[in-house]
Parts: C-alpha cells; sequence; structure tokens
C-alpha cells in the first residue's frame, strides 16, 4: 500500500506555487490526498500531477478548499491523473476560489481498468471571479464495470465563463454522465458538452445548465453527444438562461442502441435579442425511440427554433415525437420541425406551438413516416401576430395499417395568414 498526503497551508502578499507530482505502483492499494489551503493578494498557482499503477484500487483526491482560494490575483489549478488498475479508481477534484481576477480550472483524467470493476470521476467547481472564470474537463475512461462522471461547476464571475466537459467513456456496463452547470456573468457565457460513450449496458447522459448573463452579452450552448449501447440510452439536456444579448443552443444527439432511446431536450430562454434553438437528433434502435423537445422562449427580437429528428427502429417497437413550443416574440418567430421515421410498430408525431409576436410567423413542420403499423400526424398552431402567419404542414405516410393526420391551426393577425397543409399517404 502507498500512502501519500500532502497537506499546504499558505499565506502570502505575492505569488503562491504548490506542486504534487506523484508517480506509484503497487500490487495492492494507492491512496492519493492532496490538500491545499492557500491566501494570497497575488498569483496562486496549484498544479497535481498523479500516475498510479495499481492491480487493487486506485483512490486520487485533490482538494483545493476553505479560504485556499482567496486571491486579488490570477488562480491556476491543474489536476492530472492517469491511472491504471485492474480495480476500481476514484478521482476526486474539489476547487473553491475567489478571485478579483482569472480563475482556471483544468481537470484531465486518463483512467484504464482491465478488471470488472468501476471508474468514479467527480469534478466539484466553485468559482468566484472578477474576471474571467474558465473551467475544463476531460475526462477518458475504460472499465469493464461501470462508469461513473460527475462535473458540478458553481461559476461567478463579472466578465466571461467558459466551461469545457469532454467525456468519452468505454465500459462494458453502464456509463453514467452528469454534467451541472450554474454560471452567473456580467459577460459572456459558453457552456460546451461533447461526450462520447459506448456500453453494452445502460447508458445515461444528463446536462443541467442555468445560465444568467445581467450585461448585453451572449450566451452559447453546446451539447454534442454520441452513443452506442447495446441496452437502454438516456440522454437529458435541460437548459435555462436569461441573457440581455443573443441566446444560441445547439443540440446534437446521436444515439445507436438495440433497446430504448429516449431523448428530452428542455429548453427555457429569456432575451432581449436573439434566441436561436437548434435540436438535431439522429436515432437507431431495436426497440422504443422517444423524443422530447420543450421549448420556451421571450425575446424582443427574433426567435427561430429547428428541430431535426431522424428515427429508425428495426423490430416491432414505437417511435414517439412530441414537440413543444411557447414563443413570446416581438418581431419575427420561425419554428421549423423536420421528422423522419422508419418503424415496424406505431409512429405517433405530436407537434404543439404557441406563437406570440409583433412581427412574422413562420411554422413548419415536415414529416415522413414510414410505418407496418399505426402512424398519427398532430400538429397544432396557435399563432397571435401583427403581421403574417405561414403555416405549413408537409407529411408523407406510408402503413399498412391506419394513417390519422389531424392539423388544427388558430391564428389572429391584423396582416396576411397563410395556412398549407399537404398529405400523401398509402395505407
Amino acid at each position: 500500500m502507498i500512502l501519500t498526503s500532502n497537506a499546504r497551508e499558505g499565506t502570502s502578499k505575492n505569488d503562491i506555487d504548490v506542486t504534487c507530482l506523484v508517480r506509484g505502483t503497487s500490487k495492492n492499494d494507492i491512496d492519493f490526498t492532496c490538500l491545499v489551503t492557500a491566501t494570497s493578494k497575488n498569483d496562486i498557482d496549484v498544479t497535481f500531477h498523479v500516475r498510479g499503477t495499481s492491480k487493487n484500487e486506485l483512490t486520487v483526491t485533490c482538494l483545493v478548499r476553505g479560504t485556499m482560494g482567496t486571491s486579488k490575483n490570477d488562480i491556476d489549478f491543474t489536476c492530472l491523473v492517469t491511472a491504471t488498475r485492474k480495480n476500481d479508481i476514484d478521482v476526486t477534484c474539489l476547487m473553491s476560489g475567489t478571485s478579483e481576477n482569472d480563475i482556471d480550472f483544468t481537470c484531465l483524467v486518463t483512467a484504464t481498468t482491465t478488471s470488472k470493476n468501476d471508474i468514479d470521476v467527480t469534478c466539484l467547481v466553485r468559482g468566484i471571479s472578477k474576471n474571467d472564470i474558465d473551467v475544463t474537463c476531460l475526462v477518458r475512461g475504460t472499465s469493464k464495470n461501470f462508469i461513473d462522471f460527475t462535473c458540478l461547476l458553481t461559476a461567478t464571475s463579472k466578465n466571461d465563463t467558459d466551461v469545457t466537459c469532454l467525456v468519452r467513456g468505454t465500459s462494458k456496463n453502464d456509463i453514467d454522465f452528469t454534467c451541472l452547470v450554474t454560471a452567473t456573468s456580467k459577460n459572456d457565457i459558453d457552456v460546451t458538452c461533447l461526450m462520447r460513450g459506448t456500453s453494452k449496458n445502460d447508458t445515461d447522459f444528463t446536462c443541467l445548465v442555468t445560465a444568467t448573463t445581467t450585461s448585453k452579452n451572449d450566451i452559447d450552448f453546446k451539447c454534442l453527444v454520441r452513443e452506442t449501447s447495446k441496452n437502454d440510452i438516456d440522454v437529458t439536456c435541460l437548459v435555462r438562461g436569461t441573457s440581455k444579448n443573443d441566446i444560441d443552443f445547439t443540440c446534437l444527439v446521436t444515439a445507436t442502441s438495440k433497446n430504448d432511446i429516449d431523448v428530452t431536450f428542455h429548453v427555457r430562454g429569456t432575451s432581449k435579442n436573439f434566441i436561436d434553438f437548434t435540436c438535431l437528433l439522429t436515432a437507431t434502435s431495436k426497440n422504443d425511440t422517444d423524443v422530447t423537445c420543450l421549448v420556451r422562449g421571450t425575446s424582443k427580437n427574433d426567435i427561430d427554433f429547428t428541430c431535426l429528428v431522424t428515427a429508425t427502429t428495426t423490430s416491432k417497437n414505437d417511435i414517439d415525437f412530441k414537440c413543444l413550443v411557447r414563443e413570446t416574440s416581438k418581431n419575427d418567430i420561425d419554428v421549423t420541425c423536420l421528422v423522419r421515421g422508419t418503424s415496424k410498430n406505431d409512429i405517433d408525431f405530436t407537434c404543439l406551438v404557441t406563437a406570440t409576436s409583433k412581427n412574422d410567423i413562420d411554422v413548419t413542420c415536415l414529416v415522413r413516416g414510414t410505418s407496418k403499423n399505426d402512424i398519427d400526424f398532430t400538429c397544432i398552431v396557435m399563432g397571435t401576430s401583427k403581421n403574417d402567419i405561414d403555416v405549413t404542414c408537409y407529411v408523407r405516410g406510408t402503413s399498412k395499417n391506419d394513417i390519422d393526420f389531424t392539423c388544427l391551426v388558430t391564428a389572429t393577425s391584423k396582416n396576411d395568414i397563410e395556412v398549407t397543409c399537404l398529405l400523401r399517404g398509402t395505407s
């Protein structure tokens, strides 16, 4: 057993530099613990480098907390972990920092277990800065058993906030990814979540983002997910954004499963300028595919919502697609829903759009469905505008059983209203 413990407490009016370099090889347990408490009126730099090889458990804990992260200048925290073992790997990075200048946090973890055991990675970051905050979490994990990744980020800045979570996981059992971001900034907020997972069992991906900018700057959110699983895949993206300027949300999901696929997008945006929502989903499953897009937007300028879904089930199961949009804008509102579905069983498509605008409203629903059983299409649009309202519902359906198509449009306008419903059905 190797036990390495480093406790550092420092108070300085100048720079504080702390470096922990650990290399360990053991046939038994390896425990690494680094505790740093620092107070400085100048820079604070903390670096943890850990390389461990063990046939048993490997535990790495990096704690930067208490009054440790209090500086009137920059705070840089870097945790680099490379772990190879035949048993469990546990990595925990805890950082609390308060600075009048920049805060940079980087956590790089490469973990490989060759036995039937777990990988647990937890990154907890709390940063308060009068300047920029940059948080980067990069995790690569290979395990024959469970992989659990948890990133909890709370950032408060008077300037830019950048958060990047990059995760690549390969497991013969479950993979759980959780990324929770709460950001408050007077300037730009950029959040990027990139995840690639391959699992023979369940894959759960959860990205929860709450972003608030109090100045006239932007919020950019990107969620990119690529999943391959022989069992269930669950993807949940929950975003709440408040900005006095632009809000851009982009969600790209590619999922392949021999069992169920559940994808849920929940977006709430409030902006005094533009709001752009883009959801792109490609799903291939031998079982059920459920897609839910819930969007609520309030903007004094344009709102653009695009939901593109391509779903294919190769077994005798269902495809359920729900697109719920509620928009309020003083300018244009554009809503586009494009769905392509192929199923040996039922296909259900539901689009509910409620739009209120002082300018144009354009709603386009394009659906192509092929089913050996029932196909149900429901498009409900409620539009209130002082200018033009254009609604287009275009459906092509091929079914060996029933086809039900419902298009309900309630529109109020002081100008033109155009409604086009095109249906081509073979049953």
